[in-house]
């Protein structure tokens, strides 16, 4: 079972520099959530938008970024169900990490189980921003309650730097004394190495 909620950002107002699109320097995300088990929470996931929909940035994304702020631990299942309320800030700068608790705290601020700014850092802000939080099935649903009060994003801001990819053909090398030209296949075996990409096996289109 997942909870989730969303909000979207539209930063309409351009910088200094004329752009119109501000980009992530630095972000903190804020929870406040009622549980009747804390331990039946399996993780907690913040997901932004992509840069699909965004020009003269990234390369296209097929789908958006997401980090897992908070994963459970299996000695974590083991305790007994309390009910209790969590007000917690996860910051890539807090001194503690998450992952050093078993089973969530109820306050503080810490570290998330995946980096933040690794995820979301230089991404443009704008698009559709959605927090969720699965939990694991009870034997009997209804001694589960959860509630999610409020959350919030902490977001420090830039001017975006353009990123835009080059895509380039790449022309194979044969590695072999045939002569036959190296044609386009699937169910290949593909290993990059540095500069080079090395294909094994597979089968032509046509076979």
């Amino acid at each position: 079972h997942i909870t989730s909620a969303r909000f979207s950002i539209d930063d309409d107002e351009e910088g200094e520099s004329g752009q119109d699109m501000v980009c992530i320097a630095d972000i903190q995300v804020k929870i406040l959530l009622d549980h009747s088990c804390l331990k039946g929470i399996e993780y907690i996931k913040l997901t932004g938008p992509g840069t699909k929909n965004v020009t003269d940035h990234d390369a296209p994304q097929s789908r958006d970024y997401e980090a897992k702020i908070f994963v459970s631990s299996m000695d974590s299942r083991e305790n007994e169900c309390h009910s209790s309320s969590l007000n917690l800030l996860f910051s890539d700068n807090a001194e503690e990490s998450i992952l050093s608790y078993a089973s969530i705290p109820t306050s503080g601020t810490f570290r998330p189980a995946s980096s933040l700014m690794a995820t979301f850092g230089g991404l443009p802000i704008n698009g559709e921003w959605k927090i969720s939080i699965s939990l694991s099935q009870p034997i009997y649903p209804e001694d589960f309650h959860s509630s999610l009060l409020d959350w919030e994003l902490k977001i420090d801001a830039k001017p975006c730097v353009a990123r835009t990819a080059k895509w380039e053909k790449l022309l194979p090398t044969i590695m072999s004394s045939s002569t036959s030209s190296f044609s386009p296949r699937r169910l290949h075996t593909a290993v990059a190495v540095d500069n080079s990409i090395f294909v094994a096996g597979g089968f032509a289109e046509r076979r």
